[in-house]
C-alpha cells in the first residue's frame, strides 16, 4: 500500500528507555504508533513518552482474557481490579482501539465509558506466516472422518462436552478425533477413536493437523465470553477451507446465520453428536461449508484484507 512498517519489541523491564529510542529513530511527521495485543499497558507508556496518538490493536480487554475466560466463578480480588484499571487507562490513553467484534465494541464502550468514535471492529485473523512455506501433505485415502479440536483449556472451550462426545462416539469406526490442547486430560484406555496431543503445536504440526481434518471443532460451551469473541481457530478453519462446527452462541452466530459455519446448542453433548451425525451423513454440506468459509475468509479476514482495513482506519 506504499507504507513502510517496522515491528519493534519492547522489553518489559526497559519500557521507557526503549520507547525513547523509538522516538529518536522513527519519529517523523507522518509516523504512526500502533501497540499490539496483549501489550495493552504499553499504550500508557507510549502516550507519555512519544506524545503522539496511539492506536491500540487490543482485540479484547485483558479483563476478558485473563479474568472472565479462566475464572467464571470465584473471586480474584485485588488482581481483578488491577486488570480492569489497566484496561481502563490503556483504552483512555489510546486515540483508537481495534476490537475483535461488534459485540466486543458494544461491551467495551459501556464497561469502560468510551466514545463510539474511538472503537473500531478489526477481526484478529490468522497469522498466515506460520504456514506460508509449508508443503501440502500428500492426500491419503481413509475410511473415517477426522474431527480436529485445538486450543487452550479455558472454560469457554467446553472440554467437558468434548470428553463426553468422544465417549458417546467411541464405537464409531468411521470417526476419529484429534485433540491438540495443552492440559486436556482424558482416560484413553477404552477409547480407540481419539489422538491427544498435550503440547503446544509447532507450525508444521499445525499444518499437518489441519491437512488431516475434515471438520474443525470450535468452542463447545455456553460460556458468556462467547457472546463477544471470535476464536482464532475460526479464522484458521477459514484459511484452510475446513467445515467449522461450533457452539452457536454469541458473536459466531452471525456466521451460522450466513451459512458459513455449522452450529449446535453450546454446552450440550447430545446436540453436538447430532450435528456431527448430520455432517457425517451430508458430505456435500460440510465440503460446501468449508469452501464458502474459505472464500469469505480470503475476501474479509486474510492478512491482506485486515491490513488494508487497519491502514484505512489509521490514515483516515
Amino acid at each position: 500500500m506504499g507504507y513502510e512498517s517496522i515491528w519493534v519489541e519492547i522489553d518489559s523491564q526497559n519500557k521507557f528507555s526503549q520507547l525513547l529510542n523509538c522516538k529518536k529513530q522513527y519519529m517523523g511527521e507522518n509516523t504512526t504508533f500502533i501497540v499490539a495485543s496483549p501489550s495493552h499497558i504499553l499504550a500508557l507508556y507510549a502516550r507519555l513518552v512519544l506524545s503522539r496518538k496511539i492506536y491500540l490493536d487490543a482485540g479484547w480487554p485483558l479483563s476478558d482474557g485473563v479474568v472472565l475466560s479462566r475464572r467464571e466463578y470465584g473471586f480474584m480480588g485485588f488482581r481483578a481490579l488491577l486488570i480492569y484499571l489497566l484496561d481502563f487507562f490503556a483504552f483512555h490513553s489510546s486515540s483508537m482501539i481495534f476490537l475483535e467484534s461488534t459485540a466486543q465494541v458494544r461491551s467495551v464502550r459501556t464497561k469502560f465509558l468510551l466514545p463510539q468514535k474511538k472503537l473500531v471492529v478489526l477481526e484478529t485473523g490468522f497469522d498466515e506466516n506460520r504456514v506460508k512455506d509449508k508443503k501440502r501433505a500428500q492426500v491419503v485415502a481413509k475410511r473415517f472422518t477426522t474431527l480436529l479440536f485445538r486450543g487452550g483449556a479455558q472454560q469457554e472451550a467446553g472440554l467437558t462436552v468434548l470428553t463426553e462426545v468422544i465417549k458417546l462416539l467411541k464405537n464409531r469406526k468411521d470417526i476419529r478425533f484429534i485433540v491438540a490442547s495443552k492440559g486436556f486430560k482424558v482416560d484413553t484406555k477404552d477409547l480407540n477413536n481419539v489422538r491427544i496431543y498435550d503440547e503446544f503445536l509447532s507450525d508444521q504440526e499445525l499444518w499437518e493437523f489441519y491437512s488431516q481434518a475434515d471438520i474443525v471443532l470450535g468452542q463447545l460451551s455456553k460460556h458468556p465470553r462467547l457472546k463477544r469473541t471470535l476464536p482464532h481457530k475460526f479464522f484458521e478453519a477459514g484459511y484452510f477451507k475446513k467445515c467449522y462446527l461450533t457452539s452457536n452462541l454469541g458473536a459466531i452466530s452471525e456466521f451460522t446465520e450466513q451459512g458459513l459455519v455449522f452450529g449446535f446448542n453450546g454446552g450440550s453433548a447430545e446436540s453436538l453428536v447430532d450435528a456431527i451425525n448430520e455432517l457425517m451423513n451430508k458430505k456435500n454440506l460440510r465440503t460446501g461449508l468449508g469452501r464458502s468459509l474459505g472464500e469469505f475468509y480470503l475476501e474479509n479476514f486474510s492478512q491482506k484484507a485486515l491490513t488494508i482495513k487497519l491502514v484505512n482506519n489509521v490514515v483516515r
